[in-house]
C-alpha cells in the first residue's frame, strides 16, 4: 500500500504494525519543521499516522504541556490531541490534516480530515476489516480491496456534478467529506461531521476600518503560518486579485534576503488571456525572482497521461495543466511549498445575493443604486442592470412552481440535457441523474440572503474534489500547495461580514481592497475585472491537443457504450471539425475524452 503512493514522500518511509494495526507513512520535506522521522508515532495505547502541516503548534504545545525545546512532530501532537479530547481532537486542530490514530485499549480507528478537505483520505470498510490511505490507488494495493467501477459516478463526471461527495469511482471506496471524522469500532462504521461553518452568525464592528484591520490581521496570519517554516518561499501570481494578495503579502512577512519566487502563466498568442500587465505591477511592487511559463504552449489534454494516473480517476478540472507545469517549474527551482490563492473570491464571495436580500426587504431604492453600481464593474461587463435585477432578484424570487414552467417553456426543462448533450437518456434515468441535478443540493436553494448564497459556495463539495486534485498532481512533482485563504478562521470571518463588506459601490470584496491597501499595487487594489481562460482551453483542446482529442472521443472503450448516446456525440465532434464549436461544447468533449482516457487506462492497469 505504501509503495502505492510512493510519489507522496520521497524523502522517508516508516511502517509499524500496532496491535490489530498495520500503519504505514511517507515524509515529503517541504520545510524545516517537517525534517523528522517519517515513521508513525507510537507509544502506551496509541499509534497515529498523519498526513499534516498543523498551523497552531506552538498554541497547542502550551494546551496540552508539550516542552517547547526538543523536536516534536505533527504526528505527535495529533496523538496527544487525541490523549486529551479523544474523537473531538481534530476541532483543536488548525491546518491541512488528514490523520488516522488507533486506540488498541478500545479497539478503535479514528481518521479525520480537516476543515476545509485540503488533503484528502479515503476508505474502505467490510468484514471486520478496515483500510485506508491519502490516495485511492493506495487503497486498492490491498488484496482485501475489490476493483470495481462504481457506475453512478460515470453519469456524473459527463453531467459535471459533484453533489455526492462521498462516492469515487471505485465501488465501497469512501472519500471521507472535509471537517468530517470516520470511528470505527469492531463492525460498526461512523462517520459524522465534527465542524461546520454557521451561516446565522453576522459580526458587528464599529466601522469599515475595523473590519478591514481585523481582515488584515487574519489574512497576515494565516500566510505566516504558512511560510514560517519555509525558505526560500514560492507563489502562484496571475495577475489576479486573489494570487496578487497571497505574493504580495508573502513578500510583506518575508525577512529574508532570499526573494519570493513567483510562478506565472502569459499568453503571447492568446493575448486575451494575458495579464503580464498586473503580474509585473506585482513584481515591480517587492523583492520577487518571477518564472514566466508559456500558458499557450500545451493544451488540456498533453499531461492526460501523467495526470491521470495520479488522480485515480478522469481529470475533471480542465486547466489543471497550467497547475502542473507550476508545479513543475518550481520543483526545478528547488521550492517545496507552493503558494497558492485558489478561490480566494469564495473565502471572501462577491456577494451579489445582497441585491437578492435588499428586495426581499423591501429596500428598492437601495436596490436601485446598487444594481446600477453593480452594472459598472468589469466583471459585469455582459450584463446590463436588467439582467442583473433579472438573475439576483426575479428569478431568486420566483417560486419554484413558476420557474419550473418558465424552464419549461425556454426549453430547458431537462436537466439531464443542459448539463451533457451526450449522455444516453436511458442511462441516465437508470442512474437516477434527473434527481441529482434538480434535486436541492444546498442548504439554502435558491439562496434569499448573500450570507446563504456564501455558505453554499464554501460548502460545495466541488472544491474538495478540486483541492484534492491538486494535491495529488503537485505530489508528484515534490511540491506541498498550501492555501492561506482556506484558513479555517479567515472562512468563519469572512462568512460572518455583512453584506456591505462584501459588495458596495462599483467594487466586490470591498473588505480585503480595504485590509490590503498597503500591501497591494493600485493596479492591483483598483481591478474590476476578471480574465477568463476559456479561450485558452476551447484552442488548447480543439488545436494544440486535436489529434489526442480525435483518438478518445472516437474509440468508446465497451464500459462506456450504454453511457454515452454515439449519435449525438458524432454530431458534436461534427460540429468541432466544421469549426462550430462553442466552449459548452469543448468543456462537454473534454469530459468524454478525460472519462476514455481514464477507462483505458484502468484496463491497462488491471492486466499488469
Amino acid at each position: 500500500m505504501v509503495s502505492a503512493v510512493k510519489n507522496r514522500g520521497p524523502d522517508g518511509r516508516g511502517d509499524i504494525r500496532f496491535g490489530q494495526a498495520a500503519l504505514g507513512q511517507l515524509r515529503m520535506q517541504t520545510g524545516i519543521l517537517r525534517d523528522r522521522a517519517a515513521r508513525p508515532y507510537s507509544e502506551d495505547s496509541l499509534a497515529v499516522v498523519a498526513d499534516a502541516r498543523l498551523d497552531n503548534r506552538n498554541e497547542l504545545r502550551r494546551r496540552l504541556d508539550v516542552p517547547t525545546s526538543g523536536g516534536v512532530t505533527d504526528v505527535e501532537l495529533i496523538a496527544r490531541a487525541y490523549d486529551e479530547w479523544g474523537t473531538d481532537c481534530p476541532d483543536e486542530l488548525l491546518g491541512a490534516f488528514a490523520f488516522a490514530v488507533f486506540d488498541r485499549t478500545n479497539g478503535r480507528l479514528v481518521c479525520a480530515r480537516d476543515h476545509m478537505g485540503v488533503k484528502p483520505l479515503y476508505w474502505w470498510c467490510d468484514d471486520g476489516l478496515a483500510v485506508f490511505g491519502s490516495e485511492v490507488k493506495g487503497v486498492l494495493a490491498h488484496r482485501a480491496v475489490p476493483n470495481e467501477m462504481f457506475e453512478p459516478q460515470i453519469g456524473t463526471h459527463l453531467a459535471g456534478i459533484h453533489h455526492e461527495i462521498e462516492w469515487t469511482f471505485y465501488e465501497g471506496i469512501t472519500r471521507l467529506p472535509a471537517g468530517c471524522r470516520l470511528v470505527i469500532d469492531g463492525d460498526n462504521a461512523t462517520m459524522s461531521s465534527y465542524w461546520d461553518l454557521d451561516p446565522s452568525k453576522e459580526l458587528r464592528l464599529g466601522s469599515d476600518q475595523a473590519y478591514a484591520d481585523r481582515f488584515r490581521e487574519l489574512f497576515l496570519d494565516a500566510v505566516e503560518r504558512r511560510t514560517g517554516d519555509v525558505n526560500p518561499v514560492g507563489s502562484t501570481l496571475s495577475g489576479g486579485l486573489d494570487s496578487s494578495a497571497v505574493a504580495c503579502t508573502a513578500d510583506h512577512l518575508n525577512e529574508t534576503q532570499e526573494p519570493v519566487h513567483t510562478f506565472s502563466q502569459v499568453f503571447d498568442d492568446v493575448t486575451e488571456c494575458d495579464e503580464r500587465e498586473y503580474i509585473e505591477a506585482v513584481l515591480d511592487h517587492g523583492n520577487f525572482e518571477s518564472h514566466y511559463l508559456a500558458g499557450d504552449r500545451d493544451g488540456p489534454l498533453t499531461y492526460i497521461d501523467e495526470m491521470g494516473t495520479a488522480i485515480d480517476g478522469p481529470l475533471f478540472t480542465p486547466n489543471m495543466f497550467l497547475h502542473r507545469n507550476m508545479y513543475r517549474a518550481a520543483a526545478e527551482e528547488g521550492i517545496a511549498v507552493l503558494l497558492d490563492g485558489f478561490d480566494g473570491d469564495t473565502t471572501i464571495s462577491h456577494g451579489y445575493t445582497y441585491l437578492t436580500e435588499l428586495a426581499q426587504t423591501g429596500s428598492f431604492l437601495q436596490l436601485y443604486k446598487q444594481a446600477r453600481e453593480a452594472a459598472k464593474i468589469e466583471h459585469f461587463q455582459y450584463r446590463s442592470m436588467r439582467q442583473l435585477l433579472w438573475k439576483y432578484v426575479i428569478a431568486r424570487l420566483t417560486p419554484e412552481p413558476l420557474r419550473h414552467v418558465w424552464r419549461k417553456m425556454k426549453g430547458h426543462d431537462d436537466p439531464v440535457e443542459r448539463a451533457s448533450p451526450v449522455i444516453d437518456t436511458t442511462f441516465a434515468a437508470k442512474m437516477g441523474l434527473d434527481i441529482l441535478l434538480s434535486g436541492d443540493t444546498k442548504p439554502f436553494d435558491p439562496a434569499k440572503t448573500a450570507r446563504q448564497a456564501h455558505y453554499n459556495q464554501l460548502r460545495r463539495p466541488l472544491m474538495q474534489v478540486v483541492l484534492e486534485i491538486s494535491d495529488k498532481i503537485a505530489a508528484t512533482h515534490g511540491i506541498e500547495p498550501r492555501y492561506p485563504f482556506f484558513d479555517k478562521r479567515l472562512v468563519e470571518f469572512c462568512l460572518a461580514l455583512p453584506p456591505t463588506q462584501k459588495f458596495g459601490g462599483d467594487r466586490t470584496r470591498v473588505v480585503m481592497r480595504r485590509g490590503l491597501e498597503e500591501i497591494y499595487p493600485e493596479a492591483i487594489a483598483t481591478r474590476t475585472d476578471k480574465t477568463s481562460l476559456s479561450p485558452n482551453f476551447k484552442r488548447g483542446l480543439f488545436e494544440r491537443d486535436s489529434d489526442r482529442l480525435e483518438q478518445l472521443v472516437n474509440d468508446l472503450p465497451p464500459v462506456l457504450e450504454g453511457a454515452i448516446d454515439e449519435g449525438k456525440l458524432t454530431d458534436l465532434i461534427e460540429r468541432v471539425r466544421n469549426g462550430e464549436a462553442e466552449s459548452e461544447d469543448g468543456i462537454t468533449l473534454w469530459r468524454v475524452a478525460t472519462l476514455v482516457h481514464w477507462t483505458r487506462q484502468r484496463s491497462e492497469e488491471q492486466e499488469l
